[in-house]
């Protein structure tokens, strides 16, 4: 009979590739944030104990840090501009789709609906999440290497850390 309770978790109301999307978008978004703390890390000269704490910091947390440090590096500030001024809006279609509940409407559409917003979305919403997060990694590992380069030429420290992420430059492989 229609409507009668079934035990177990309901079924997931999303086709592989959305739901291959929403771990992708969720993939860059911890890529870019991960970078750019390791990037924190190289402009404070932070020890490996204090990269874990700032790690553990928000998205926005490190970014605003990111961008008093870089009062010091002019030349470097440019590859920064993308994210300090797209970051949320990239990060909040990643949120939108992670954070909304998914089913189907009365038509058998499978839907999203975000109360936090009251707002209603569809598997589109998942794609521009993919693409938003894409870009925020990708602006994130260009800002990465700018650092890396700077590392290299000895202007910032490098990592003494024996564990850490390492980054191929022309003149040299550098440790965050």
């Amino acid at each position: 009979m229609k409507g009668d309770f079934q035990e177990g978790f309901p079924e997931i109301e999303l086709s592989e590739s959305a739901l291959a999307n929403i771990a992708r978008a969720a993939f860059y978004e911890n890529t870019a944030k991960t970078l750019l703390s390791l990037c924190l890390k190289a402009l404070k000269g932070l020890d490996h104990d204090q990269w874990v704490k700032a790690d553990r910091s928000s998205f926005t947390s490190i970014v605003d840090e990111i961008v008093e440090e870089l009062q010091a590096w002019p030349d470097i500030a440019p590859y920064f501009e993308q994210i300090k001024h797209n970051h949320k809006k990239w990060r909040d279609q990643r949120n939108f789709v992670i954070h909304s509940n998914w089913g189907q409407n009365a038509n058998g559409k499978t839907v999203a609906y975000c109360y936090r917003r009251k707002q209603l979305g569809d598997e589109n919403d998942i794609v521009r999440a993919v693409n938003d997060c894409f870009w925020l990694a990708k602006e994130t590992r260009t800002f990465q290497y700018q650092i890396a380069l700077l590392i290299a030429s000895g202007a910032l420290p490098e990592g003494k850390d024996s564990v850490g992420v390492i980054m191929a430059t022309p003149s040299k492989d550098v440790r965050f």
